[in-house]
């Protein structure tokens, strides 16, 4: 199905608003156009002020009327994630949804966040869970919120207090197992969410989804020589499908009056 017959289906958003992470490319990016055509406000929360810069120039050619914000998000500091949380406050938004997109695939070798967590680990696992921890103790996340969080299917089926260990501090694992394990841990994380379970030290008043968004030609594969970042790029152009038609079903669970609650969207 096209994604323009697709989107027919989704409803108008004129009032709503909507937090998406990593929304100056890809997915984030992609998914943020789509709510801005419904007439949603998108709030963008990115880390580098030019990529955002660059996303608002292209949504405001497109959709001059757009009501798209940017406000300064690092997943990888606790304290850029509490700012974050802080900004929202002042600005007086709840949001209708949340989308935890933002993540990292291939970082920097032994890469870790200012507190020694290797950097996969704190970004795709401990940044979604802080986030989310910080807007339920503020009170922005209600019964109606819904949140999106992005899975893959590079996930590990399995994790054991080993692995997790092993994650943690990154010495024992190449980076393309420390995103596999991340992104086990934020399945188990969001299905513990929807399954309302007692070993969440806090408890989400929101309808959580998994959304496994397929295979896309997205920017998570980044390379620091040019020549590699374009040759997987123009790979998953072709082979893959679109960033538009990936968030689709996130666009869905976002949206819809369908109740979804306990389902793992794909």
């Amino acid at each position: 199905m096209r994604t323009e017959t697709y989107l027919k289906r989704i409803p108008e958003l004129p009032g709503q608003t909507y937090v998406i992470t990593g929304a100056n490319s890809g997915l984030g990016f992609a998914l943020s156009c789509l709510l801005i055509s419904k007439g949603a406000r998108v709030i963008m929360a990115n880390r580098s002020q030019k990529r955002s810069e660059d996303a608002i120039k292209k949504i405001l050619t497109k959709y001059p009327n757009a009501k798209v914000t940017v406000f300064p998000f690092d997943q990888s500091k606790k304290e850029s994630i509490e700012a974050f949380v802080n900004t929202l406050i002042s600005h007086n938004i709840k949001p209708d949804g949340i989308v935890f997109n933002a993540g990292v695939y291939y970082p920097a070798k032994d890469a870790r966040t200012e507190k020694g967590v290797a950097l996969t680990f704190g970004v795709n696992y401990l940044g979604n869970f802080i986030l989310t921890q910080k807007l339920t103790e503020q009170g922005l996340i209600t019964a109606k919120t819904r949140l999106i969080y992005i899975t893959s299917p590079a996930a590990l089926k399995k994790l054991t207090p080993k692995l997790i260990r092993e994650v943690i501090s990154g010495e024992k694992m190449n980076r393309l197992k420390q995103y596999r394990v991340t992104k086990a841990a934020i399945n188990i994380f969001t299905l513990g969410l929807m399954r309302k379970d007692k070993r969440i030290p806090f408890e989400v008043k929101g309808n959580a989804y998994l959304y496994h968004p397929g295979i896309s030609a997205s920017n998570i594969t980044r390379f620091n020589w040019k020549f590699f970042n374009n040759l997987s790029h123009n790979f998953m152009r072709v082979f893959f499908h679109s960033p538009e038609k990936a968030v689709l079903g996130a666009l869905l669970a976002l949206t819809t009056d369908q109740d979804l609650n306990g389902k793992i969207l794909v």
